[in-house]
This record gives structure tokens, sequence and C-alpha cells, in this order.
């Protein structure tokens, strides 16, 4: 078993550097939170604090049609890989948001998702997560 082990551990190690390798976007991830109250609005002010920035990988995935009133939505749900062992990239939470600020692809630079659900795996080559973009 233990050889077994051993081979596996080393298949991983070979995945995750690939992996690594076809992280050619870079994104920073922030983490919204409720700061303090305005007594003159009533309105509590958003602030957030930064989780990750590093190389990452947006992959085109599902999408679908929302109505949302009366206005037509198209939500897509890419995911995000981001690589094993850079500081944070496991931290992410439901609702983090993630923006694109360099890409291969020109049209994902400045694009914002959201962190919807965490993908896991025994032998996982990256820490994946579902996001979601929502455009009218």
């Amino acid at each position: 078993m233990a050889e077994v082990n051993g081979h596996v551990r080393s298949l991983v190690t070979a995945g995750r550097l690939a992996a690594a390798r076809t992280m050619v976007d870079t994104v920073t991830v922030t983490r919204p939170s409720r700061g303090a109250l305005n007594t003159t609005t009533g309105q509590h002010a958003t602030t957030s604090t930064t989780v990750y920035t590093g190389p990452a990988r947006i992959r085109r995935a599902t999408s679908s049609d929302a109505t949302a009133g009366e206005r037509e939505l198209q939500r897509s749900r890419p995911t995000l890989a981001l690589p094993v062992g850079e500081t944070g990239a496991a931290d992410l939470r439901h609702g983090d948001v993630v923006t694109v600020s360099a890409s291969l692809n020109p049209d994902l630079v400045g694009r914002t998702f959201t962190v919807s659900s965490l993908e896991v795996g025994t032998t996982a080559t990256a820490h994946r997560y579902v996001v979601e973009e929502v455009s009218a």
C-alpha cells in the first residue's frame, strides 16, 4: 500500500505542477464585510480584505438564463483554479469577490466573479471554486 500511495503522491505532485503552468491569469480575491454604521444615512459601510492575489485560471463552464422581475439575465458559472501551496489559495469562501487583473484573454480583464462553492477531491491538482458572473 505504501508503494501505491507513493506512486499516487508523485502523480498528484506532477499534476499540480502541470496545472500551475496553465494558470496564466492574475486575480485578486477580496472578502467583503459589513463596516461601521453611518448614523447620518443609516447605512453600513462595506469594507473588504484581500484574501489572495496571484496566478489563476478561469475556465468557462455552464450558463443559464434567468429572469429577475422583467429583466432577462444570463448567469455563467465558470470554474476558478488556484495553485495548491499558494498563500490564501485554499482559504476562499462563499461570497468572496474575484477580480481578473491580467489574462491572455483580454475579455476577462476587469471582470468580477463571486465564489459560490468549492470543488474538493482527494487527488486535486488545484484549488477549484465555482464562481458566478451575472450580467444583464
